[in-house]
């Protein structure tokens, strides 16, 4: 049976040390991210998917049971629980970016995608509101288009099939969100983040174990 050209041996075998075994690994990741065969993402990142939808559970609570006169703070503590997580992700995949060079490149993207689609997503917002446009079809539309957008990645992108978790959720969210209260605002975007980061999770679980069933048989 022939040998995989990307064999470690044994140390017992080889004479090498672990420090250089797991030099000659991080070489083989980046060999691996050169030819577009690591995911973007690994166990910590799926962990913290996880993370930000468990965020937004006491928002769900709140929208539940809770006043409806502080619906908006609530909705923004959450959003910026959710930031925060996001760049203590981002700050460990800058320090991991030479063993992980495909995360650390994902999250190169994810931050370019905010830069440049915040400030359109503002001027968007303004330019309705000036216009005399409803503020929940205002929302629904902020969610619907980033939605969308998320959907035709993971479409066109095989790596990153979990997009279309969240992306689903932010449709479904925006197509509803003219029909809510103001207290149903606030559990439409709880669900959104709840159930967009459990599917792209459970996605993103799927991927992995796929990834590492088809390593093993290499």
């Amino acid at each position: 049976m022939e040998k995989p050209l990307l064999h470690i041996a044994k140390p017992e075998v080889t004479g090498m040390s672990d420090a250089e075994l797991d030099r000659v690994r991080r070489d083989l990741e980046t060999i691996k991210d050169a030819a577009a065969a690591e995911l973007p993402f690994g166990r910590e990142e799926v962990k913290r998917t996880v993370l930000h939808g468990l965020l937004a559970v006491p928002l769900a609570i709140w929208a539940t049971v809770g006043p409806g006169t502080y619906m908006s703070v609530a909705i923004i503590a959450t959003l910026i629980a959710i930031v925060i997580a996001g760049s203590t992700l981002g700050a460990k995949c800058r320090r991991q970016r030479f063993e992980h060079p495909s995360r650390w490149r994902e999250c190169r993207y994810t931050i370019l995608g905010l830069l440049v689609g915040g400030p359109l997503g503002l001027f968007g917002i303004f330019w309705l509101v000036a216009n005399g446009t409803p503020p929940k079809t205002m929302m629904g539309l902020a969610l619907l288009a980033p939605g969308i957008g998320f959907c035709l990645v993971a479409v066109f992108s095989s790596r990153r099939r979990s997009y279309c978790g969240m992306g689903a959720a932010m449709v479904a969210c925006g197509a509803a969100m003219p029909y809510c209260s103001d207290r149903q605002i606030g559990l439409a975007i709880a669900l959104l983040f709840i159930v967009g980061a459990s599917t792209a999770a459970a996605i993103q679980t799927w991927q992995l174990k796929r990834s590492e069933g088809n390593h093993g048989t290499d």
